[in-house]
């Protein structure tokens, strides 16, 4: 009995201090995603991916302009009434709960951890002069990036089409987030 209470005390713990998240890789226009668990890479099978994607295709299908500027005039204005303390959220949770929720958001996100173990572009435009000027902005952008992230480019003088080879994994500790989590909770609730 000890044992399977100590197998399951040390599983939970891999959970709760082991990456949670997910990757992405393509290698010669094959994509492969994979699912990040207590920092096992578990791969998606292509079937699953392929339905997925034809969901996300099938519900994005762009609205006509006139509809997409009604959509953003509207959220502009819910936005403004916001600001001011009118709307009906505003006056449920208030201005400051609204802000704190955004800090919160705020600080849940910077507890992700984004790596790039791989990035390769193959820059290539019809006209060389474009090329050259798009490797000039990515070599830029490059030294830009941590030092750690493996990016490279390479311009290709003869093709018209760009290449792509990346790996990129999106994982967050489920403790850290957790802490962040309580700090919100004992912060609003003994403010």
């Amino acid at each position: 009995m000890w044992i399977a209470l100590a197998i399951v005390v040390i599983a939970f713990l891999a959970v709760l201090f082991l990456p949670l998240g997910g990757e992405v890789s393509s290698v010669a226009g094959s994509r492969r995603w994979y699912v990040i668990l207590a920092g096992l890479h578990i791969p998606i099978p292509k079937s699953v991916t392929r339905v997925i994607a034809a969901r996300i295709k099938k519900k994005g299908k762009q609205p006509s302009s006139k509809v997409s500027t009604v959509l953003w005039q509207d959220l502009a204005g819910k936005l403004r009434r916001l600001r001011s303390g009118e709307g009906p959220i505003a006056k449920v949770f208030g201005v400051d709960d609204l802000r704190s929720a955004l800090e919160f958001v705020l600080k849940i996100v910077h507890t992700l951890r984004i790596r790039v173990h791989r990035l390769h572009v193959v820059i290539a435009t019809p006209d060389p002069a474009w090329t050259g000027i798009a490797y000039g902005m990515a070599c830029a952008i490059i030294g830009a990036l941590p030092s750690d992230w493996a990016v490279s480019v390479e311009a290709d003088w003869v093709n018209a089409a760009p290449a792509f080879t990346y790996r990129v994994e999106v994982s967050v500790i489920p403790a850290r987030a957790l802490g962040v989590l309580c700090s919100a909770v004992w912060k609003k609730a003994f403010a």
